[in-house]
């Protein structure tokens, strides 16, 4: 099989989102309406046919629903949106043509007074993660992969947490 691989040595590429997102609290307080928008911009470089780096960042406003702002989209006492900014970056590394592994660290950081200081409804100021995985190519349409993560969460108002995470994947693509 071939390798999978960038199909050019250097990519730079940018992303864009602009929009609202309406929230309908009970009665009798009113519909809010807050801002939506994104920036985001990536890069890969193919070092050699077996090395490389890729990295991505995001800045904008009211990014939960695209995973962005660790996964918060509104304040849910004041209802405007979240601002956030956050990436990542990684180095891979292709072992064989169908064994890839890829290892990295990614960050997102809301910015901490637009986050709910209710420790109910747990309130997430920084999450920082570190990964590294081993991913088999089988064949065209089979890829098994494990991955294993390390997570830091800082939330507003309770106590950080962090713990370790083993991930597997079977991908069927047709």
């Amino acid at each position: 099989m071939a390798r999978r691989r960038a199909p050019r040595p250097f990519e730079v590429g940018v992303s864009g989102i602009v929009g609202q997102v309406r929230t309908t609290p009970l009665p009798p307080d009113p519909q809010v309406v807050a801002d939506v928008w994104g920036l985001g911009a990536d890069v890969r470089w193919r070092v050699s046919p077996m090395f490389g780096f890729a990295a991505e960042y995001h800045t904008g406003r009211g990014l939960g629903t695209y995973n962005g702002g660790i996964l918060q989209m509104v304040n849910v006492d004041t209802l405007n949106s979240i601002r956030t900014s956050g990436g990542w970056c990684e180095a891979y590394v292709y072992l064989t043509p169908c064994l890839h592994s890829h290892w990295g660290y990614g960050i997102d950081d809301p910015r901490d007074a637009d986050v709910t200081a209710d420790p109910l409804a747990l309130g997430r100021v920084q999450n920082d993660t570190y990964f590294a995985n081993l991913l088999w190519d089988a064949n065209k349409v089979c890829r098994v992969g494990f991955e294993f993560t390390w997570r830091e969460t800082i939330y507003r108002s309770l106590p950080e947490n962090s713990g370790a995470g083993f991930h597997s994947q079977v991908r069927w693509s047709f």
